[in-house]
């Protein structure tokens, strides 16, 4: 059974996990299953289809109650709502992931070549400000003799001072 789980890293990744099937009640037309998390010893709920936890504890009996109270305030409808919306953001086949891969966009919603060259656009716009930002903090040459100037005065006095 694949779920999202959380690496030494703290990534999530999608990995095969051991899990065993479990019920919830009033989401009986959900396929879930329960796992623990080798790392974070911590107990989870998956809907089997798109690898989501749907609840997560210290105990099994927490985490159960931690799904069921978590779906329970979702609902049923917008719960087939959201793993309908997972499955087709992550191109799914027969229940398998096709691992890597994003969904593909349909040729309706491939950008045209005018939003594209407005994309680019915008985004070397906003590379310039960025850069002439950084440029207006850097230290004028004014500001560097008058700094070494300084530097050089407190020389002096703790020179001064030392003897």
């Amino acid at each position: 059974m694949l779920a999202y789980q959380k690496q030494k890293d703290y990534t999530n990744k999608l990995v095969e996990v051991g899990g065993r099937k479990t019920l919830l009640k009033g989401f009986e037309e959900f396929d879930f299953f329960y796992y623990k998390n080798d790392v974070t010893e911590i107990y989870h709920i998956v809907e089997k289809s798109t690898g989501m936890s749907v609840g997560t504890g210290y105990r099994l009996d927490d985490t159960r109650e931690n799904a069921f109270d978590k779906l329970t305030k979702v609902g049923v409808d917008k719960f087939q709502k959201i793993v309908a919306d997972e499955l087709a953001k992550r191109e799914v086949q027969n229940g398998d992931y096709v691992e890597g891969q994003p969904r593909k966009l349909r040729p309706e919603e491939m950008p045209t070549d005018m939003e594209v060259i407005k994309a680019q656009d915008y985004a070397i716009k906003g590379l310039q400000k960025t850069v002439e930002e950084l440029i207006d903090k850097l230290p004028t040459v004014e500001y560097v003799k008058k700094l070494e100037e300084t530097i050089a005065s407190l020389r002096v006095i703790i020179a001064q001072l030392s003897k």
